[in-house]
């Protein structure tokens, strides 16, 4: 940690030929970039590795990739037309670390949830929504697990890979 702080990092794997999965991944990079509210997990870059198979018939047996001197294993997933091959291209996004838990985690945790954690999480989550959808945006994806508290009690949304950008409205006239 050159900073001396500390990141979450989310990796998306996606076959190169894969255009749906390629564009719902920089898709919510596009969205993440734009977004800037104590609400919603922060942004801070993203970037993208390429990753070439072994030649051999052997290919997901010997996938590996070195990163900062040590082989880290690839794991093998499915791509759009059915066969399960390593990923060729891997998305980086690099974000705010929510240390404490999800709010999935901290209910299941705690057992018994005060009203005041829920007017806060309610409150939390409503203006992270507010200033999504003024950006035009919809999340498609609000559930527990993709709600964090920081540290310091802070609710946050995140997990934007399922987002949109919202249709725009024309008028029946035009």
């Amino acid at each position: 940690y050159l900073d001396q702080k500390k990141y979450a990092v989310k990796r998306i794997n996606v076959c190169k030929e894969s255009a749906y999965y390629m564009e719902r991944a920089l898709t919510e990079i596009r969205i993440l970039s734009r977004l800037d509210h104590p609400n919603i997990v922060r942004y801070f870059t993203s970037w993208v590795e390429r990753y070439e198979p072994p030649s051999d018939d052997d290919a997901t047996a010997n996938a590996a990739r070195i990163t900062d001197g040590s082989a880290e294993a690839l794991s093998v997933f499915s791509c759009e037309d059915g066969t399960s091959r390593p990923p060729t291209i891997s998305f980086y996004i690099q974000m705010e670390l929510c240390e404490q838990k999800t709010l999935w985690e901290y209910v299941y945790l705690q057992r018994h949830v005060n009203e005041d954690i829920v007017v806060t999480v309610a409150r939390g989550v409503a203006s992270a929504l507010a200033y999504v959808h003024a950006q035009s945006i919809v999340h498609c994806d609000v559930t527990p697990k993709n709600i964090f508290v920081t540290h310091n009690n802070v609710v946050k949304l995140g997990d934007f890979g399922l987002s949109v950008y919202a249709a725009t409205r024309t008028s029946a006239a035009s």
